[in-house]
């Protein structure tokens, strides 16, 4: 969010002196004079230290703080399924027009998209710390437009919690499937770049045979759990539709319960004895 908004600033101050692309002045006679740090407040946390450019004489006055305070939520959900699409140019040019007014242009979006895809790039070649308790390991299937038409595509996801029980999203990646040359080649690239697995305790994995074969070649002596997803999916499809619900909200109180031993389930009505 922080990289897009400084994009717009700097569309956005060109735009209001006249600078164009190659500096070349079209109106006021003003000049662009560095930056100062501000810090933002969001609907998806805090900027700290926002880059705001100004100019010598004081005459810019940046536009994307009103336009982005009026069109939050509206921002809020453009840079998300920027996100989910892999920042479609298509959503930055209307990300662009929300901040910064119409005079976002063709190369304007191009120069913006380039931001977050250097971004990208640096986060899958990142040093990663051997520093995660849990490991949470799954194949996710999402639609990817194209052309002639879109199709579906397997994305392996690592997801990590530390001792302190903070949450990180470790790598993914596109695949051709979870097959276990796959899962073995994407969990041999986090132990290169630094997951080594000497503070991993549990790795939670679905019942896919590929990833399981991968997980014992790799992090041979973290034990290997069943996600709580996974396993009420699969209790859901063995129970009769009837006794479905009532079973699936017993199993739950399992892992809510605050302490192993006392699940705390909830009776049904004139069921005293807790029996099916």
């Amino acid at each position: 969010m922080q990289e897009l908004l400084q994009g717009a600033l700097q569309e956005d101050i060109n735009h209001q002196l006249g600078i164009s692309r190659a500096y070349q002045r079209t109106g006021p006679r003003d000049q662009r004079n560095g930056y100062y740090t501000r810090r933002l407040e969001t609907q998806r946390g805090t900027l700290p230290a926002l880059r705001v450019p100004r100019s010598r004489q004081g005459t810019y006055t940046p536009a994307v703080f009103a336009r982005y305070q009026r069109r939050s939520a509206e921002v809020d959900e453009l840079i998300c399924q920027m996100f989910r699409r892999g920042v479609a140019t298509r959503q930055v040019g209307r990300l662009l027009v929300l901040l910064s007014g119409p005079a976002a242009s063709a190369s304007a979006v191009s120069r913006v998209t380039r931001v977050p895809d250097a971004q990208v790039a640096q986060f899958h070649q990142r040093a990663l710390p051997d520093h995660y308790r849990y490991l949470l390991l799954d194949g996710i299937r999402l639609r990817c437009q194209g052309a002639p038409h879109s199709r579906k595509v397997v994305v392996l996801v690592a997801y990590g919690i530390t001792a302190e029980g903070r949450r990180e999203s470790v790598d993914f990646c596109q695949a051709p499937g979870e097959s276990a040359a796959e899962w073995s080649r994407f969990l041999n690239r986090l132990h290169r770049r630094g997951l080594h697995g000497e503070a991993l305790h549990v790795v939670t994995t679905d019942a896919a045979p590929g990833l399981l074969a991968a997980v014992d070649l790799v992090y041979p002596r973290a034990q290997r759990r069943r996600g709580w997803v996974h396993r009420l999916r699969n209790l859901s499809h063995k129970l009769p539709r009837r006794h479905r619900q009532a079973c699936l909200q017993g199993t739950r109180a399992i892992y809510l319960a605050p302490t192993p031993g006392r699940p705390s389930i909830a009776l049904a009505p004139g069921n005293a004895t807790g029996k099916p």
